[in-house]
């Protein structure tokens, strides 16, 4: 068995998310169309300042901000959703075993078997485990208390059929 011991956090919020998008198979189409938008917003600014219209000019630059500081508003808006969770702040213990995981804090008890887990992640500092696209639980080896966290990406790699190392 091996065990971690998470804090539901922002930290732990925007960690999960980067793990999640180093992983997401669409993450390569975003920087040439963020490119191609951001050359679409300076050459409206440009038409703005060629007919003297500052709506165009406020337009144009107000989305060339907007798709610049995208991201780090995305990680805004994922510590703002995780602040509504009901474990956010919670100190919970994770057991990983042959025969599932076990979540267990001070006011939440739930155990998964591995047939719930739809694929999972493995990477050289963690491992993350998918319930559903967009639902996972990120396990970083520096939060790992008692066992092996490579054994925990075996017993993963071994019990979840979609499995994909990084």
């Amino acid at each position: 068995m091996v065990s971690y011991t998470l804090r539901f956090d922002d930290v732990y919020a925007v960690e999960s998310l980067r793990k999640h998008r180093a992983i997401a198979k669409s993450r390569w189409f975003h920087w040439p169309l963020k490119v191609v938008c951001a050359l679409g917003m300076i050459a409206l600014a440009a038409l703005g300042v060629a007919v003297k219209s500052y709506v165009v000019i406020a337009t144009g630059l107000f989305f060339l901000a907007l798709l610049a500081a995208g991201p780090r508003l995305d990680y805004i808006l994922v510590r703002r959703r995780s602040r509504k969770q009901a474990l956010y702040g919670a100190e919970a213990s994770v057991d990983l075993s042959e025969e599932g995981l076990r979540l267990t804090s001070k006011h939440y008890k739930s155990e998964l078997h591995w047939p719930s887990f739809v694929s999972a992640a493995g990477f050289s500092d963690g491992l993350l485990l998918y319930l559903a696209p967009w639902h996972y639980f990120w396990l970083a080896d520096s939060a790992c208390r008692s066992g092996n966290a490579a054994q925990a990406r075996e017993i993963a790699r071994a019990k979840i059929a979609k499995y994909h190392g990084f």
